[in-house]
């Protein structure tokens, strides 16, 4: 029988250690009994002591998603709940973020209401592209906000005060985290649970990657644009009114049957650019 040393994360946050028998691995995660958060792996949790317990000593064996529920953990107790906030039940999650057509692509997290899920928990994502963990806890913060106030609040009055309370700064549509934001996370999240495990990846990083041979009869890849991204490649073709300029795109099938006439006063007949 194995002993190490686990550490009971309380309620409002307080710590205690005990000495446990077992295996290391199965104490993972972090919870309260009257404002439980739902592990990402309930199999892996053991009620060792009257709370969870999570052993400071994983830190480096935490998946990310294991990483990112302790952090809410304390995030709940240290900074939510000394504010006069109740963290609702929520599960969070690596993702990248859901985006209605046409909108930007500026987002790096997100938080959907209970109401719209099945279980009727708070979903939360951070974009994968974030790997710093200062930069990952204030996103994440961000999130239980909007988890705490209620979605449909956005960013106005209840969530700026949230915000404000628990140490965010900024503007409230992109909030950042304050110096006592980050000395908090430096001392409490990086001290126990080690840094975000999640590698920095993303355009521009494997682009001195060896080259692999491609398997005979493969198609030839893409050529990639300047910022790394494939070049675009259509079959639509471009055609231009010759006296107005405005243009258009029609496919080979189109064109060939006949080009349509333009808007503009001079009513000219598109022409193939």
């Amino acid at each position: 029988m194995n002993h190490y040393t686990a550490t009971t994360i309380a309620p409002n946050g307080s710590i205690r250690t005990a000495t446990m028998h077992g295996e290391r691995n199965t104490v993972i995660g972090v919870a309260y009994r009257d404002n439980p958060l739902i592990p990402y792996n309930p199999q892996r949790l053991l009620p060792l002591l009257p709370d969870l317990m999570h052993s400071p000593t994983m830190a480096g064996s935490l998946t990310r998603e294991e990483w990112l529920h302790a952090a809410a953990g304390l995030m709940t107790g240290d900074l939510f709940k000394p504010a006069g906030y109740v963290v609702p039940r929520l599960h969070v999650s690596v993702s990248f973020p859901w985006r209605p057509r046409g909108s930007g692509n500026s987002t790096i997290g997100q938080c959907f209401d209970a109401s719209v899920s099945a279980d009727g928990l708070c979903h939360l994502f951070i974009h994968p592209q974030l790997n710093d963990t200062s930069r990952v806890c204030d996103v994440l913060a961000h999130e239980i906000v909007h988890a705490v106030v209620g979605v449909a609040a956005g960013h106005k009055r209840p969530f700026a005060e949230c915000a404000t309370a628990i140490g965010l700064t900024g503007h409230m549509t992109a909030t950042v985290a304050s110096d006592s934001f980050k000395a908090w996370v430096s001392r409490r999240v990086v001290g126990l649970l080690g840094p975000y495990p999640h590698p920095k990846f993303g355009k521009g990083l494997t682009d001195d990657a060896p080259e692999v041979p491609l398997p005979p009869g493969a198609p030839a890849p893409r050529p990639k644009g300047p910022t790394g991204s494939p070049k675009q490649t259509t079959r639509l073709l471009k055609a231009t009114c010759p006296s107005c300029g405005y243009t258009v795109r029609v496919t080979k099938l189109w064109a060939d049957r006949g080009l349509p006439r333009c808007s503009c006063p001079d009513h000219k007949r598109f022409e193939l650019a």
